[in-house]
C-alpha cells in the first residue's frame, strides 16, 4: 500500500500534494505551523481516522482527498464529515458513515485483525488499526493509546499478536460465563430436587414469594436487571435506527429510479429558478444527478449501502442476543433465595414434571463441563500463542532501540510503559520507534510507516541518521515530518541523500496551507467522484 497523492480544501481554499517517493518521504521545514500535521492529518481522516485536526481548522468545512496504490490497483478516497466515497478503478462505492467504511476496508482493502472485547468476538475499529504504522503528532502517551476509542491498550496489544499470528479461536465463549452457567445450573438443579419437599412444608407459597421480594437481594438484582435493560434498550434502539436508515435508501432508491427528466413533453424544471439541474445529496455530499448514468451509479451504491445496512443490523442482533443471554444468566446466578422465588412462581402458575428437570438440568450440566473444558484447552493455546508473539515483539523493540542508541540504558517490557514511567524528550521518539518499527517486522503488514513530528523531543543528529538509514533498508514506503533548526536547514541537511525524497514546506505562510493557488486542481480531483458538488 503505497501513498499517491493528498489533497485537502473546499470551493475557496485548497492544497494539493503528489511528490511522495516510494521509499522514504521527509517533509520537513525551518519553522513550526506550515501544515505538515494538517497534511498527515487529513491523510489519515480521508480514510477513516477520528479528527485530530488543531483548533484552527474546521474539518466539518473541508473535504479530504487521498490516492494509494493498493494491490497494483489505484484507490481514490473521498470523505467529507463521516461520509467517504471510495473509487477503485470503474467502480464507485459510497458510505454514510465510518462504521459502514470500517465494513469495506474489511473486506475490500485488508482483513481487519478481530479480537475478544466484553465476552466476544470484535472487529478492531479504525484508530486502533492505524496506531500500528501511524504515530501522530498530537495526544503521545507511551503508557496508553494515542487515540481515544472505546479500545484500550489491551485491546490494542491482542490486535498486534493477532496480526502477528497468535492463534485466536473467533467461537471461544468467556469462560467465565461458562463457570457461571455451571454454577447457576447445579444451584437450580439442587432447588428442583428439593421443591417438592419445600412446597409440601410450606404450602403458603403466595406468602413466601411476596415477603423475599422485600429483601435485599432482590433489589440488587432488580438494580442490576435494569442496568442490562437499559443496555438491551440502546441496542435494540440502534437496531432499528440502522433498519431505519436502510428502509428510507430503499425508498430513496423507488423515487430516483421514478425520476425521468425526459418526459414526452417538456424536461423537468425548477419552479422557482428554471433550472433543470438536479441533486442528490446524503447531508455531506451532493451529487448533481441530471444525466441517467450517474444516477444509476448513485443507485448502485445506495444499494451496495442497504446490504451493509443489514449486516450492520445483523451485528446488532448479535450483541442483543448476547445480553439477552447475560439476562438469563444474572437469572441463573442470584441468591438461592430468590431462584426459589422465581422457581415457586413458576410452580404456582404451570406447575412442573421435577424428574424432567432434573434430567435435562444434568445433561446440560455435563454439556457445559464438556464445553469448558475444550475452552480451558483453547484458552491455554491462545495464552502461549500470544506470549510467544509478545516475546517477539518486546526483544525486537529493544533490539531496534540499541541500534539507534548503542549506549541507552532503557530495557523496554511491554508495548507501553507503565504510568509511574512515561517516557518523554527523545526517550519517547526512540519508544514510539522502535515500536512501529517491531510491530511492521513482525506482523509483516503492508502499510505506509507514518511518523508526524519525527524529531520530537530534541532527537539527536547521530540518532535520527540511524533512524532514516534503518528505514531505507525497508524497502517500503515511509513518510516522516519535523521541523529543521535554521542552521540544519541553511546547511541543506535534507537535499544531499537521493534515496529520500525530501518536501520542503518552508516557503509555505505559517498556519496558511491551503490557499486559491490548488483550488483549480482540488476541483479537478473532486470532479473524478462524478456528479460530486463543492
Amino acid at each position: 500500500m503505497k501513498i499517491k497523492k493528498v489533497a485537502l480544501g473546499n470551493e475557496v481554499e485548497a492544497y494539493v500534494e503528489s511528490r511522495f517517493g516510494t521509499g522514504v518521504t521527509q517533509i520537513f521545514s525551518n519553522d513550526n505551523n506550515k501544515g505538515k500535521t494538517v497534511l498527515l492529518q487529513g491523510l489519515m481522516f480521508s480514510i477513516g481516522h477520528s479528527p485530530i485536526f488543531p483548533d484552527g481548522l474546521d474539518s466539518n468545512e473541508y473535504f479530504f482527498y487521498s490516492e494509494f496504490e493498493i494491490n497494483n490497483r489505484t484507490h481514490k478516497f473521498l470523505r467529507r464529515r463521516n461520509s467517504i466515497i471510495v473509487i477503485r478503478e470503474s467502480d464507485t462505492f459510497v458510505f454514510n458513515s465510518v462504521t459502514e467504511f470500517r465494513y469495506f476496508f474489511d473486506e475490500e482493502l485488508f482483513k481487519l485483525p478481530r479480537i475478544k472485547k466484553d465476552g466476544r468476538v470484535t472487529v478492531v475499529d479504525l484508530p486502533l488499526f492505524y496506531e500500528t504504522f501511524f504515530v501522530g503528532q498530537d495526544e503521545r502517551r507511551t503508557s496508553n493509546l494515542i487515540s481515544a476509542t472505546r479500545f484500550n491498550k489491551e485491546d490494542f496489544k491482542a490486535m498486534v499478536y493477532t496480526l502477528g499470528g497468535a492463534k485466536q479461536d473467533e467461537t471461544i465463549t468467556d469462560i467465565d460465563e461458562i463457570k457461571s452457567q455451571i454454577k447457576a445450573k447445579k444451584g437450580e438443579l439442587k432447588t428442583v430436587e428439593k421443591r417438592r419437599v419445600i412446597v409440601k412444608d410450606n404450602p403458603d407459597i403466595e406468602r413466601v414469594v411476596s415477603t423475599i421480594s422485600k429483601q435485599k437481594e432482590f433489589q440488587d438484582y432488580d438494580k442490576g436487571m435494569q442496568k442490562l435493560h437499559k443496555e438491551l434498550s440502546q441496542l435494540e434502539r440502534d437496531r432499528n435506527r440502522e433498519n431505519n436508515r436502510k428502509y428510507r435508501l430503499i425508498s430513496l432508491i423507488s423515487e430516483l429510479r421514478s425520476l425521468n427528466r425526459n418526459l414526452d413533453v417538456g424536461k423537468v424544471k425548477c419552479a422557482e429558478c428554471g433550472s433543470e439541474s438536479i441533486v442528490y445529496s446524503n447531508g455531506e455530499f451532493s451529487w448533481d444527478i441530471s444525466t441517467n448514468e450517474i444516477r444509476q451509479e448513485i443507485i448502485d451504491n445506495i444499494q451496495r449501502n442497504i446490504e451493509k445496512l443489514e449486516e450492520i443490523a445483523l451485528d446488532f442482533e448479535q450483541q442483543i442476543e448476547e445480553v439477552q443471554k447475560n439476562i438469563r444468566g444474572m437469572i441463573g446466578r442470584s441468591t438461592p433465595e430468590y431462584r426459589d422465588v422465581i422457581v415457586y412462581q413458576e410452580e404456582l402458575k404451570l406447575g412442573s414434571d421435577v424428574e424432567n428437570e432434573a434430567k435435562n438440568l444434568r445433561n446440560e450440566i455435563s454439556y457445559l463441563e464438556i464445553q469448558l473444558k475444550r475452552l480451558n484447552e483453547l484458552s491455554k493455546i491462545d495464552t502461549e500463542s500470544f506470549d510467544e508473539i509478545e516475546k517477539r515483539l518486546i526483544q525486537k523493540m529493544n533490539e531496534l532501540y540499541h541500534i539507534i542508541d548503542p549506549i541507552g540504558k532503557l530495557v523496554f517490557e511491554d508495548l507501553f510503559s507503565v504510568k509511574s514511567r512515561v517516557y518523554s524528550g527523545s526517550d519517547g521518539q526512540e519508544f514510539y520507534f522502535s515500536k512501529i518499527a517491531a510491530i511492521n517486522e513482525i506482523t509483516k503488514h503492508p502499510f505506509p510507516l507514518i511518523i508526524d513530528s519525527f524529531r520530537d523531543g530534541e532527537l539527536s543528529s547521530p540518532k535520527e541518521e540511524r533512524m532514516i538509514e534503518y528505514f531505507k533498508a525497508l524497502g517500503k514506503q515511509v513518510v516522516l515530518s519535523s521541523t529543521v533548526k535554521n542552521e540544519e536547514y541553511e546547511s541543506k541537511k535534507y537535499v544531499d541523500d537521493e534515496r529520500i525524497t525530501f518536501l520542503d514546506f518552508s516557503d509555505i505562510m505559517t498556519n496558511r496551507l491551503l490557499s486559491p493557488a490548488y483550488t483549480e486542481e482540488f476541483k479537478r480531483i473532486v470532479s473524478q467522484f462524478n456528479g460530486v458538488k463543492l
